[in-house]
């Protein structure tokens, strides 16, 4: 059995196990053991992206549209006389 497999084990079973501590444990360095942690969070990733998770379309305030009624002001001779008008 390989360092890297040993070490694989111990991660299983102590997933918030100490670099150094596991390094010390089976005799290799500290970036072996965080190699072998990173290529593990890297498979364990691309597993989950190969399974598309269902979404149920749902029909809800976001994405429905609501007709608004907009004001729009107009100002004629530097404020004396205002129209007002809603659509």
């Amino acid at each position: 059995m390989s360092k890297s497999q040993k070490i694989r084990e111990h991660l299983q079973k102590h997933p918030s196990a100490k670099i150094s501590t596991m390094a010390k444990q089976y005799g290799c360095s500290r970036q072996l053991v965080h190699n072998v942690i990173r290529l593990d969070r890297l498979n364990r990733a691309e597993n989950n992206k190969a399974v598309p998770t269902p979404t149920l379309k749902v029909d809800n305030a976001r994405t429905t549209h609501q007709i608004k009624s907009v004001k729009i002001s107009r100002s004629f001779l530097w404020g004396a006389i205002k129209y007002e008008r809603y659509e």
